[in-house]
């Protein structure tokens, strides 16, 4: 057991530089990480909300401005496409019987 402890002594006087050095590496690392993330400043959350939603408002008028795919939708009582489920958005219809409205 003293011979153990002799080595590890032995190793940590000879080599204790390599703890410090990978400690001051990973708090470099730390810091570089959160100084880049998306969230480190006010502007780059803005920009990362600005470019979600323009992306969310671009899909939404791409179904819309399509007559053949939204007359699709609104005719088709057992409509069901991947597509419409894969966004991240719902998308809401109804009818309105002119025939019944006064």
């Amino acid at each position: 057991m003293m011979l153990f402890i002799h080595v590890l002594k032995n190793a940590a006087y000879r080599h204790g530089y390599l703890l410090l050095i990978a400690a001051w590496l990973y708090t470099i690392s730390f810091v570089f990480t959160n100084y880049w993330s998306y969230s480190s400043s006010p502007q780059k959350v803005k920009n990362s909300l600005e470019n979600y939603i323009a992306t969310q408002e671009q899909s939404f008028h791409s179904i819309i401005h399509d007559s053949a795919y939204l007359y699709t939708i609104l005719n088709n009582n057992s409509f069901n496409n991947e597509y419409l489920q894969s966004l991240p958005f719902g998308l809401f219809t109804y009818h309105i019987n002119k025939e019944n409205n006064p």
